[in-house]
C-alpha cells in the first residue's frame, strides 16, 4: 500500500470510528452496528481541490440501498452534533453522478444479503455466495432513506430476527439465491442410494428367520449339504424308474 493509499485508509478509519461510537452511544439496532461496525462497509473520500470538497467513491460490492442508509446515518450525526452544540469541522462530501471506484476492492464477509450489490453477488461463484454474505438475514427498510428518522417506522423497531421475516422476501428478489436450494434430483443419483426399501410386512415370508441385518451375500443362504441330498433323492427316483422299465 503507497502512502497516498495509507492516508485514505486511515481516514476511512476515522470515518468508520466516528460512525460506530454514534451507533453506540444511541443505542441503534444490532443489525446496524454489525454493518457499521466493519471497517470495510465504509466508503473511501478523495479530497478534490478544485471544488474543495472530498469525493465520495464508490464501493462496487455495495448495495444502492445500504449507501442511502449511510447517507441517512450521516445526516442524524449532524443534526445530533448541532443539538450538543458541538462545532465539528465535518467534510463537505460530493457524491458524483458516474460513481468513481474505491481504491478499496475487498468486500466485507458475513453481512447481511441486502448490504451486498445484487449484480456484484450474481456474479459470484455459488461457494462464494457462502463464503461471503449471510444469505439468511437482511439489514434494511425497503426503502433504507426512511431509516433513523424522529418518528420510527414501526417495522423499523421490529427485532433482528421479526425484520428479517417480514421484508427477507422483499429484499432478496434481486439475488441469486440457488444455492440455497436442496438437490432434489432421483434417487439413483445419490451415493447414499441403496435400491429400493423392501417392504416386509409384505413378503411371502419364507425368509422370515434370515437376519437381513448381518446377510452380506446371498451365497450365505447356500446349504451345500442340503443340495447333495437333493440330487441323491433325484437318483434314487431314476433308478427306481428304470427297474420298473
Amino acid at each position: 500500500m503507497d502512502e497516498e493509499q495509507k492516508v485514505i485508509s486511515k481516514a476511512r478509519e476515522r470515518l468508520q470510528d466516528s460512525r460506530l461510537k454514534f451507533a453506540l452511544v444511541q443505542g441503534l439496532l444490532k443489525r446496524y452496528q454489525k454493518v457499521i461496525s466493519d471497517v470495510n462497509c465504509h466508503s473511501d473520500d478523495e479530497y478534490n481541490s478544485q471544488r474543495k470538497v472530498y469525493v465520495v467513491k464508490t464501493l462496487k460490492f455495495q448495495s444502492a440501498n445500504a449507501t442511502k442508509f449511510f447517507r441517512r446515518l450521516d445526516a442524524t450525526i449532524a443534526t445530533s452534533n448541532e443539538l450538543d452544540g458541538k462545532r465539528v469541522q465535518r467534510r463537505r462530501r460530493f457524491t458524483p453522478p458516474t460513481p468513481e471506484p474505491s481504491l478499496f476492492t475487498k468486500p466485507p464477509k458475513g453481512q447481511l444479503l441486502d448490504f451486498y450489490n445484487p449484480k456484484w453477488f450474481n456474479k459470484l461463484l455459488p461457494q462464494q455466495h457462502i463464503d461471503i454474505a449471510n444469505t439468511q438475514e437482511v439489514a434494511f427498510l425497503p426503502n433504507a432513506s426512511q431509516s433513523l428518522m424522529g418518528k420510527k417506522i414501526a417495522s423499523e423497531k421490529l427485532s433482528d430476527r421479526k425484520f428479517t421475516a417480514a421484508f427477507f422476501d422483499q429484499l432478496s428478489k434481486p439475488y441469486n439465491l440457488t444455492h440455497e436450494i436442496k438437490d432434489n434430483g432421483g434417487d439413483e443419483d445419490d451415493a447414499s442410494y441403496n435400491g429400493e426399501e423392501i417392504d416386509l410386512a409384505n413378503t411371502s415370508g419364507d425368509d422370515e428367520d434370515v437376519n437381513f441385518d448381518i446377510l452380506e451375500d446371498p451365497m450365505d443362504l447356500f446349504n451345500p449339504d442340503e443340495e447333495q441330498e437333493e440330487d441323491n433323492g433325484g437318483n434314487n427316483e431314476e433308478e427306481e424308474l428304470a427297474r420298473e422299465a
